[in-house]
This record gives structure tokens, sequence and C-alpha cells, in this order.
């Protein structure tokens, strides 16, 4: 597995396509403070608070995962590695693969976290705090956990996306499709669900919390902590369940 993980960071320092994403990524950061800049004014204060308000963008880590995590199952690497690997080749290989989003979906939290800081400073630098108690409404802890599900959901986008990509071998498939539902689908097919539980047994029942897509979605401002451990938790079981899945679905795939 050592040999897989030095492999897939050598092809992430050599791959144009992910840096050009990620540059992508944080272009998109940056415009959104140059849209809203008074997050950044007295009025909204601290950096955590700036970034409460940023929280869903941590949805599509997914898309820069995809087209470098799963891009070995239909390209000519894989193809060549394939009739030499056995099942403990296998394994490791899936895990390789979740270490690689682990890895780039904490990069990506650091990033938006520094990015946020170095403009905040430069926009308010008189004013300029991370965390203001006086006028937060929510605690230092409150905010590492919020961030902390919002980062593990898209580790469990991730390894959903992996296991999509093992069943049908074509990323960019898995990319359209994905896409497709996100905006087309997923705000109907949640908001069915909602009405239907919430109607006859829970009035404050929300599937986003229970769903991969749906989590990344959900707005971090107005959540208490409870909400907050059980999108961790449950974005740690679907990390669990679709890497377990995208092991059975690649040790039964043929070359």
């Amino acid at each position: 597995m050592l040999k897989m993980l030095k492999a897939d960071f050598y092809r992430i320092i050599k791959s144009k396509m992910l840096l050009i994403l990620f540059i992508v990524n944080l272009c998109l950061v940056f415009s959104w403070h140059l849209l809203f800049p008074d997050h950044y004014s007295e009025y909204y204060g601290s950096l955590y608070r700036t970034m409460y308000s940023q929280t869903n963008m941590q949805i599509w880590i997914w898309i820069f995962i995809v087209p470098f995590a799963a891009k070995d199952l239909s390209s000519k690497y894989f193809k060549n590695l394939c009739p030499s690997y056995s099942q403990a080749d296998r394994l490791f290989y899936i895990l390789s693969k979740l270490i690689y989003i682990f890895a780039f979906c904490l990069l990506y939290a650091l990033a938006r976290l520094a990015v946020n800081a170095v403009i905040g400073y430069a926009y308010n630098r008189d004013n300029f705090v991370i965390y203001d108690p006086e006028r937060d409404d929510f605690t230092v802890g409150r905010f590492y956990l919020m961030y902390a599900a919002y980062t593990l959901n898209g580790v469990a986008a991730g390894t959903l996306t992996l296991f999509l990509c093992n069943l049908f071998g074509r990323e960019y498939v898995v990319l359209a499709v994905l896409l497709a539902y996100m905006y087309f689908f997923s705000t109907a097919f949640y908001g069915i669900i909602n009405d239907i539980v919430q109607n006859a047994f829970d009035p404050d029942f929300e599937i986003e919390f229970y769903t991969v897509y749906g989590q990344g979605r959900m707005s971090g401002q107005s959540m208490e902590d409870e909400k907050y451990l059980t999108m961790l938790f449950v974005s740690l079981g679907y990390t669990a369940l679709f890497t377990l899945l995208s092991w059975l679905a690649f040790r039964r795939r043929s070359c």
C-alpha cells in the first residue's frame, strides 16, 4: 500500500489537471469574498463567523476528487497493472485511494481556512479577529466540530464517488450523473421525503442530515452541536460503507 500511496501522491504532483482544478476552487473561494465584501466588515466580526456562511461549499470537493482518484480505472495504467494484482493488492489499492481522498479533503479544508484568514485580514486589518467571544453566538469548539463534520462529509462523498466509478468504470460519466442529480433532482427528492416523514411521524425530520450530498447542502449557521455530531458520525459510517463496497466491486472487477 505504501508503494501505491507514493505512486498516487507522485501523480498528484505531476497532475496538471488536479492542480488546475484546485486553483479554480481557490479562485471560487476568493470570488465569494469579492462578491460579498461586507462579510469582513466590523458588523460581521470574526474569521470564524465569516466561514460559518460558507460551510456548504464543502459539498463540491468530490468534483475535484473524481478526475484523479478514479482515473486509473479507465486508463491504460490500470489495465497494465490489473493482471498482477492479488486480492491483497486490490484491498491496498482501495485503502490508498481512501487515504488520498482524506488527505485531499483535509488539504482543501486547511487551504480554505488560510485563504479566508488572509483575505479577512486584508479587508479589515484594523478590526480583524479570528474569534470574538462577545459577538459570536457559537463556541470555538462548535466551529471546529462543524468544520470537521463538513470535511468528513467531503470524504464520504469522495468514497461514494469512488464506489460508483468502480461500478461504471468511467469517471466522467459518474461526474455527469452526479451533477445532473444535484442540480435537477436532489431538491425535489429531499422535499418529497421530508414532506412524507414530517406529516406522518416527525415534524422536525430532515433527510438531508442522513444522506451524503444532502449534508453538504445544509447551512451550518443555525445548527446545534447534536446536528454536527449526527453529520460527523453519518459521514464516518458512509465512508466505511462505501470503502467496503468499493473494495468488493474492485475485487470482482475484470481487467
